[in-house]
């Protein structure tokens, strides 16, 4: 009976965690987008943002970007996201008017993936060195 409790407890928690609305989110280009998101959830790595009245999966780092000041807008019609002279304090002070914020580097450059490590167990098979699983897999290996 106290195991039942638990799992109806714990699938209760995982129930109110991926119903949980997504928040407002800035306006995201949409090549960090990777889709909508599934009952207000997204893959690890990624933040449900409702954008346009619609949840979706934007990469974490995009999503949690922000500028540091409320001058940011005001700074970069006088130039601070071009002059040289603040290139080291704009990334931290203004990435997101800057135009900074870079989604993760982490991706598979094969398509083949999904099918390798289905069919051979790509990612943990000794048949395969770590560069060629890093050249390849790089995401679905969980190598970054």
């Amino acid at each position: 009976m106290q195991a039942y409790l638990v799992v109806v407890a714990i699938l209760g928690f995982v129930c109110q965690q991926a119903t949980a609305e997504c928040p407002a989110g800035p306006s995201i280009p949409t090549q960090y987008i990777i889709g909508p998101a599934i009952a207000d959830s997204c893959p690890t790595g990624y933040d449900c943002i409702k954008i346009d009245g619609a949840g979706q999966c934007v990469d974490h780092k995009v999503a949690s970007c922000k500028d540091a000041s409320n001058s940011c807008a005001n700074w970069a019609k006088t130039g601070y996201c071009t002059d040289p002279f603040y290139e080291k304090t704009r990334a931290t002070t203004c990435p997101y008017t800057c135009k900074l914020c870079t989604a993760s580097t982490c991706v598979d450059k094969s398509n083949n993936c999904a099918t390798w490590i289905k069919n051979s167990n790509f990612c943990n098979s000794a048949n395969y060195d770590l560069a060629a699983k890093n050249d390849n897999c790089q995401k679905s290996c969980n190598l970054c």
